[in-house]
Formats: structure tokens, C-alpha cells, sequence
């Protein structure tokens, strides 16, 4: 369900797995050879800290194209002026919308793992980041509710962890991810108001999912711009 790569080894073991086919497993995995490269940037929880050391480099020596992109796209910034309190940060650019592809794949395989259910013709599946001042507002919403059933899980010392709600309908759920202890990303680095640490996957019925997305997600203040950015210390 989540790439090896984004663990260090020693918390590889007993990741969950579910049955997957092969096309839709070669697209998974070309998401997570970017992702795993990528995220670890916007991370300060140790586990990406070490991650990014040990690991990041190896694989950036084996993508120039990748490695030239994120170069070229780093901006530093001086955050506090001239003060003894300036902190710098560097911002690398992310293909949001992979992010959200990759949600999309590992919220479906969550809703089989956790409640033995399958998508089928008439249902759908969205992924998005929302910013951390909406998020909260919509955790209160949603995950305050009563549900059907609900899973809480960390994984690899807070590499990952996912929250999970099964709607009234056995197809419809919504899931929380956080990252690395919650990466930072931001569409605009010169607005740090609008940081989000937070991606959110919807299952279901057609016609929910698409009412979501024309409501909930649809709030310019809500979700990240893409392209994103990673916030690295």
C-alpha cells in the first residue's frame, strides 16, 4: 500500500499489502519513484531527515532529469528580516497532482484492506490537499461524525499515518493522510498562511464525489495550487 522506499529499512516490515493488478501497479509505482524522491524535502520529522541523507541522494544520482528540475526550481528565502530570529528555508517545486494520483490508488486499496470493498462501475475516487486552516474546520465536519466503522494507524514511527471513516454506504469513505509527521507544501512560499501538511481521499458513488469536489474542494483557499512546493528547513 506504501512504497518500501518511503521507510527507513528497519520499519519495512509488515507494511500492509492488498492484491493489485499489474497495470495499475507500474502506474503506482512510477508515482512513488517521484514521490519518494520529492517529499522527504518538505519534511522535518527525523525519520525524513534520515531518509533524506541517506537515501534522496542515491536516488537523485540515478534521475539527472529529476535532480536538474529540483535545482532549478530551489528558491531560498530569509524568513524575519535582519533580526537575530532569521530563519531561512529553501522551497523545491512538486508535482502536486501526482500526489493526489498516488492517494487516489492507496485510499481504494485501504477500503479493500480495511473492509473488504471494491469500486465498482458508477463509483469514484479523488484525492486533494487542503490547506491546514480549512483542514481543521473539515476534520471537526467529518471525522467528529458518527461512522459506520473507523481505523487509526501509524506506521514506521510516524512515517505515515492514516485515519479512516466507512460512510452509511459500504463504498463511501474518507480518509486522512499525514506524511512524515506532516510535510509542508504550499503553492505560493512567499505565502506561508497557506501551508497544508494534510492530503484528504474520498471513495464512492459517482455523484458524491463529484458533488464534493464542486463544494468542498473546490475553494480556491482550500487546496494547494499545482505545482506545489516542499518548505525544507
Amino acid at each position: 500500500m506504501f512504497a518500501r522506499e518511503f521507510f527507513l529499512e528497519r520499519h519495512r516490515g509488515n507494511l500492509p499489502k492488498v492484491p493489485v493488478c499489474s497495470s495499475c501497479n507500474s502506474k503506482k509505482s512510477e508515482l512513488e519513484r517521484y514521490l519518494t524522491t520529492v517529499l522527504p524535502f518538505g519534511a522535518r520529522h527525523g525519520v525524513a531527515l534520515e531518509n533524506l541523507s541517506a537515501s534522496v541522494p542515491k536516488r537523485l544520482r540515478g534521475n539527472a532529469r529529476l535532480h536538474r528540475e529540483l535545482a532549478g526550481g530551489a528558491v531560498i528565502a530569509a524568513q524575519g528580516g535582519q533580526s537575530a530570529t532569521t530563519v531561512r528555508s529553501s522551497t523545491v517545486p512538486i508535482e502536486s497532482a501526482k500526489l493526489e494520483q498516488l492517494f487516489v490508488f492507496i485510499a481504494q486499496g485501504l477500503l479493500y484492506r480495511h473492509w473488504e470493498i471494491v469500486l465498482g462501475a458508477g463509483d469514484s475516487a479523488m484525492a486533494a490537499m487542503i490547506t491546514d486552516a480549512a483542514a481543521d474546520m473539515f476534520d471537526r465536519l467529518f471525522f467528529g461524525m458518527n461512522a459506520r466503522n473507523r481505523v487509526n494507524i501509524p506506521l514506521g514511527e510516524g512515517t505515515f499515518a492514516y485515519e479512516g471513516i466507512q460512510g452509511d454506504l459500504p463504498q463511501l469513505s474518507l480518509w486522512k493522510f499525514t506524511i512524515y509527521g506532516g510535510v509542508q507544501l504550499t503553492g505560493d512560499p512567499n505565502a506561508p498562511g497557506h501551508t497544508s501538511s494534510r492530503v484528504y481521499a474520498v471513495t464512492g458513488p459517482q455523484a458524491a464525489i463529484e458533488h464534493l469536489r464542486a463544494t468542498v474542494f473546490s475553494r480556491r483557499d482550500a487546496t494547494a495550487t499545482s505545482p506545489s512546493e516542499a518548505i525544507s528547513g
